[in-house]
């Protein structure tokens, strides 16, 4: 995909863009969960579905262990 010019904020393909690259980066975290590499995404009421992130209009929560380094 080369861009032949900018996308700018309100552009209506800026909107689909952005829910295709956030659908192939939940499929992409998905498998690191399943895989366990994802270190404790939060857990609904403790042996519920593991939640590790959340989509809202146009921003990303993730959910992890934080730690120092």
């Amino acid at each position: 995909f080369v861009p032949k010019r900018m996308l700018r904020q309100g552009d209506p393909f800026s909107l689909y863009l952005f829910v295709l690259c956030m659908e192939r980066l939940g499929h992409m975290i998905k498998s690191v969960v399943d895989a366990g590499l994802w270190e404790r995404p939060f857990e609904v009421m403790g042996r519920g579905p593991k939640i590790p992130h959340l989509y809202f209009a146009n921003d990303v929560l993730l959910f992890t262990k934080a730690k120092p380094s």
